[in-house]
């Protein structure tokens, strides 16, 4: 995106174009983890995407431990 486009909006279009692109770059992430873990249920992926986000012991906190 360029600069001119990204100065020339409200702050309103700047939430919507940043909340925008943090949605496609998580169903990138998730596309990924799904690719390279086929067999994996839908719990465990969000717990993998979560583990590389913000780390093993947060995602613990949040999901539990029986996750893995």
């Amino acid at each position: 995106m360029c600069r001119d486009r990204w100065c020339g909006m409200t702050p309103q279009q700047r939430f919507e174009e940043a909340r925008q692109l943090t949605d496609d770059l998580t169903s990138i992430a998730l596309a990924g983890i799904r690719a390279t873990n086929p067999d994996w249920p839908e719990e465990r992926v969000r717990f993998e995407l979560t583990c590389r986000r913000y780390g093993r012991d947060i995602a613990e906190a949040a999901f539990g431990s029986s996750a893995r």
